[in-house]
């Protein structure tokens, strides 16, 4: 599922590597969406001292990874930390259109294709730019904005396509032909290749 629309929620529902991996878990299954949630929470699986915010976490992470195949499924349970990592970045991308964006047009952007890291100012701009001609990221104030380049630099940290917060080294994922083939399968082959050598 490929969202259009234009949102900050990544601000509330970042990266989310260790609970996307418990409800691919569950996922695998067969458990339908309202039971998986109810285990969830009953069993507190993702491990939060407040179980308030789980079901909207739970939601964001459903839209993420519902529509991937069981072998996807599999991996992101399962498989290893670098595979799963790369499904859950591509997840996020296709479900958050903003972030789709980012990797596309500033990690793809010639200048920025062979340089070693990415600055504050990559992201900045980035932000300029589509305030500039989004209506909906106009009427989001500076702090959402701010805070949602710390969620990106974050996310790509936790993904292990930035090899830090302050270095910021681009890291593209090493991977097998037949992975690659497999991600090209689910996902926009480009954004594939944009993060992968």
């Amino acid at each position: 599922m490929t969202s259009k629309k234009y949102c900050a929620s990544l601000t509330g529902n970042p990266f989310l590597f260790f609970e996307t991996r418990v409800t691919a878990k569950l996922l695998l299954g067969g458990i339908v969406k309202k039971e998986i949630l109810a285990d969830i929470i009953q069993s507190n699986l993702f491990q939060y001292k407040n179980t308030k915010s789980i079901p909207k976490r739970f939601n964001a992470i459903y839209k993420r990874i519902s529509a991937l195949d069981s072998s996807l499924l599999e991996t992101l349970a399962d498989g290893s930390l670098e595979e799963a990592k790369i499904i859950n970045l591509l997840a996020v991308a296709r479900s958050d259109r903003l972030f789709r964006e980012f990797i596309a047009e500033t990690i793809n952007d010639p200048l920025n294709r062979y340089k070693k890291n990415l600055t504050r100012l990559d992201f900045e701009r980035f932000f300029k730019f589509k305030r500039e001609t989004i209506p909906e990221v106009q009427k989001w104030s500076d702090q959402t904005i701010q805070r949602l380049i710390q969620v990106y630099i974050q996310m790509l940290v936790q993904s292990g396509f930035l090899d830090n917060r302050k270095n910021k080294t681009i890291q593209r994922f090493l991977t097998s032909h037949e992975f690659k083939e497999i991600l090209e399968r689910s996902f926009h082959p480009e954004l594939v290749r944009i993060i992968t050598v």
